[in-house]
């Protein structure tokens, strides 16, 4: 997508802090940069800056501009409203209809990375005359405006996406209803409690970067393990005991590392989990250094 999780590692990584950051300012700002994009096409990715009609992977850009916009102004409409979550096909429908005079169409559009199989664009050559010309579109620009919603805006964390009774659906989530509805809409006051991090029994821990904030990630570094499948939107970390020794040595207590780790953890710390984390604290705490000691050495064979 846009690599808006690889920007928030490297800031993290680099020691910053997001805790002073306003999300729905910053993410805004993100959206308006997003409409006049020219090289990014949504679905397609990065092309290059080439004008020619004939090129497969090439949107006109006024024309993916105008097609930005309008799809801005139904979400900004959906965000003045009460409604939750949204069948993607209705949606899309509704569009179609209330922009069709105002021509949003590309010239082509059959190379999105992701296909909505939207049950009437799938037979739009048996479909007649309203309806076919609904099922043309939402065959092509409908597609790329499904794929701007399922791409782009999930990747802004502006979206929720879901899937009932094999329909695809999606809703605002809080932040993209504070960006959409702006500045009527503002955004409502987010949990303090931050659940991010599944703790398996065979030691994996499991953290899903976009429910963090900044320091969250600072708070679980000093007696985790980053694994080599780290990456993306999910990473992965591992407890050993080395590292629990380290952050122990360090002035990390038992209770204060099982503390934060079920301060964010989605389920229940595994039991063996909890085991071997006391077992490790109990034999670290065994160990007695003593200086200046003497030592008696009896030799029995001379007595």
């Amino acid at each position: 997508g846009l690599g808006v999780v690889s920007q928030y590692e490297a800031f993290v990584e680099e020691g910053g802090d997001l805790t002073n950051v306003d999300p729905a300012t910053f993410v805004w700002k993100m959206a308006r940069a997003w409409l006049g994009r020219r090289l990014w096409q949504d679905g397609i990715g990065v092309v290059p800056d080439r004008d020619s009609e004939y090129e497969r992977v090439r949107i006109d850009p006024m024309g993916l501009s105008r097609g930005r916009t309008l799809l801005c102004w139904a979400l900004q409409r959906l965000a003045h409203t009460e409604a939750d979550w949204v069948s993607l096909e209705s949606f899309l429908t509704r569009l179609f209809v209330d922009t069709e005079d105002l021509g949003f169409n590309f010239f082509w559009g059959d190379s999105y990375a992701w296909d909505p199989k939207i049950s009437l664009a799938k037979k739009k050559d048996k479909e007649s005359d309203d309806r076919r010309r609904l099922a043309y579109w939402l065959d092509d620009e409908g597609t790329w405006a499904a794929n701007a919603l399922w791409v782009t805006l999930y990747t802004m964390g502006l979206i929720e996406r879901g899937r009932f009774n094999s329909r695809d659906y999606f809703r605002l989530t809080n932040l993209g209803r504070a960006v959409f509805g702006a500045p009527e809409a503002v955004m409502a006051e987010v949990a303090t409690e931050r659940r991010f991090l599944v703790v398996q029994p065979n030691f994996e821990v499991t953290v899903y970067v976009r429910e963090m904030q900044g320091q969250d990630l600072q708070r679980i570094l000093p007696f985790l393990t980053k694994t080599e499948t780290a990456g993306g939107e999910v990473q992965g970390f591992r407890l050993e005991r080395e590292r629990v020794y380290q952050a122990l040595e360090e002035g990390l207590s038992l209770e204060e590392i099982h503390a934060r780790l079920t301060e964010h953890a989605r389920e229940a710390i595994p039991q063996v989990v909890e085991r071997a984390l006391r077992e490790w604290s109990g034999k670290r705490e065994s160990l007695i250094l003593r200086r200046k000691v003497g030592v008696l050495i009896i030799d029995k064979t001379t007595c």
